[in-house]
């Protein structure tokens, strides 16, 4: 994709992704985004499916709320088998540091409903950069910034990244957990800088 422009993302917050989505272990590369917000490769994902696909060597600025897999899950959703790695993403520099900002380098933010069932499963994220030292309301994560009620993360593996904020930073951040489980989690290999408040899991 280093040649495409402009793009939108699948699905948005008004119409979100729905369906079943199999990138059948094909890769995608070279996704380049500048001043973006509430983006991912999929903007929303509601009551669907991603499987088999990789996100590589993208280089994204983000105003706040990206994920390089999705910004947003609501719903019924299962993610499996879906890998990111080798990729930066920058928090704009210059911004209104007063707004909060979530970046999470696979997802940004998990709905916060108890109508939740979201599976997260065989899915990595490898050599990512998060740098969110220039947003004081930052929230940033390597693999989920946002965890929210009724999600299950298992047999997941974030390695080789480095993620700097300024305040609730990790491996995965959260608001809410209630009816969360996280098993047969992997992380090594990575580098957390946190100016404010906590790192987490």
């Amino acid at each position: 994709m280093e040649s495409v422009t402009n793009f939108a993302g699948i699905g948005s917050t008004t119409y979100p992704f729905k369906g079943t989505f199999d990138g059948q272990n094909h890769t995608i590369s070279k996704l380049t985004l500048s001043n973006v917000k509430n983006m991912g490769l999929f903007v929303q994902i509601t009551d669907g499916n991603v499987k088999n696909l990789t996100i590589s060597d993208a280089t994204v600025t983000s105003k706040g709320n990206f994920g390089l897999c999705a910004y947003l899950l609501d719903g019924t959703v299962r993610i499996e088998n879906v890998h990111v790695k080798d990729s930066t993403i920058t928090a704009c520099s210059g911004g209104d540091s007063t707004v909060g900002s979530i970046n999470g380098g696979f997802i940004a933010q998990i709905k916060d409903s108890d109508q939740n069932s979201i599976t997260l499963s065989y899915c990595t994220a490898d050599n990512l950069t998060i740098d969110g030292l220039t947003n004081k309301k930052q929230q940033s994560a390597v693999f989920v910034a946002l965890v929210a009620r009724y999600t299950t993360i298992d047999h997941c593996m974030v390695t080789n990244s480095t993620l700097s904020a300024q305040r609730n930073a990790g491996i995965i951040s959260a608001a809410g957990i209630q009816n969360t489980t996280v098993t047969n989690f992997i992380s090594y290999g990575n580098t957390l800088e946190c100016n404010y408040n906590s790192i987490g899991l």
